[in-house]
């Protein structure tokens, strides 16, 4: 089966998923067209592809292999030359789909719901068009929108947690550590987790706080924690060093006010780190159980989470084996291995639903 891929950029977990992919069994011919090679709000290093691709910003035209592919699936639409291809797949009569995180976080409401009809018209219009949902919560969103008759699939962003499986199970006992990792901005809920940290150390001595990853708001957070000795600002972290950091946390914060999916959460959960997270993260709705995997609050919310940090923090050691062995168990069906099988199921099933 020949798949033609249209996406924003060469994410490091996209270019995993695409690899394997086109390395499976699944007698799948993969071609990938980016957006645009980088994204300047992410300074993750370039990776060799082992797929085949192109760069929609260097002038390259991804035109041939969406005519020709046996399934188009468009990850993006925002860009007029994307929706010019979805029209162009649109009018070929041939199966494509549409790949998407959760709906709503930048144009909300009523308003936002009209957009995405007007700018998605193709696929609004079309109920043959299935959704390929980037977890369970966008195609909650998307079934709202778009109507039910249509086929949806639950296609979740993975990553390769090999690193973080083969972290040990043992963390240092001296001092309870709480990790973030993502961009310091706003939408991520970084303020709400200064003001959280700031009250459960002033409480408990035996906490820290390791903030990896930078962004406009770096400096009011170093302000902010300026005279608490408990919080260390490591910078930006590459891919693949993330994991060294997570073999000395006991507990990921993720307190978005939106995102769509978040990677973070399958990785410490393959770490063995339970997690405290918002409703607002799609990982965390999908995957933390209440006090067994994690704890949720609701987002923008520094008292509710600094509760459910200090409650993390207070469980005994037989508690928290418990807690790491589930974590990792629910892990393991996010795995590279397991996207593929998903992806390759859904290409199937939705080249069979077309005919």
């Amino acid at each position: 089966m020949k798949i033609a891929v249209v996406t924003k950029i060469p994410s490091p977990y996209q270019v995993e998923l695409f690899d394997a992919v086109h390395a499976s069994s699944h007698g799948i011919e993969l071609s990938v067209a980016y957006l645009r090679r980088r994204d300047p709000d992410r300074s993750w290093a370039d990776r060799g592809l082992r797929h085949e691709a192109l760069f929609l910003d260097a002038g390259a035209s991804a035109a041939e292999w969406i005519d020709r592919a046996d399934l188009a699936v468009f990850s993006w639409y925002r860009d007029p030359g994307v929706r010019a291809l979805i029209a162009r797949r649109a009018a070929s009569g041939k199966p494509w789909a549409f790949w998407g995180e959760r709906p709503g976080f930048r144009s909300k409401g009523l308003p936002g719901m009209v957009y995405r009809r007007w700018r998605l018209w193709p696929l609004w219009r079309d109920a043959r068009v299935p959704v390929w949902g980037i977890g369970r919560w966008a195609i909650e969103g998307y079934r709202r929108e778009f109507g039910a008759a249509r086929p949806y699939f639950h296609v979740p962003y993975v990553s390769d947690l090999s690193a973080f499986f083969a972290l040990p199970e043992a963390r240092p006992a001296a001092r309870k550590t709480v990790v973030y990792s993502g961009s310091l901005t706003e939408r991520k809920g970084v303020r709400e987790l200064a003001q959280a940290f700031d009250d459960v150390s002033r409480r408990r001595g035996d906490v820290h706080l390791r903030i990896l990853g930078s962004g406009p708001l770096e400096a009011e957070l170093r302000r902010k924690l300026s005279g608490n000795a408990a919080a260390s600002f490591l910078g930006f972290q590459d891919w693949d060093q993330v994991a060294a950091h997570y073999a000395e946390a006991d507990l990921l914060c993720a307190p978005s006010h939106h995102d769509g999916w978040g990677l973070i959460v399958p990785e410490a959960m393959a770490a063995g780190m339970p997690v405290v997270a918002s409703t607002a993260v799609g990982s965390a709705r999908e995957m933390v159980a209440e006090g067994e995997t994690g704890w949720l609050v609701p987002p923008r919310d520094a008292a509710a989470l600094a509760a459910k940090i200090d409650l993390a923090l207070s469980q005994d050691g037989a508690a928290l084996a418990r807690m790491r062995a589930r974590c990792r168990e629910a892990a393991r069906d996010y795995t590279v291995a397991a996207g593929v099988e998903r992806f390759a199921a859904a290409a199937q099933a939705t080249v069979g639903h077309w005919r």
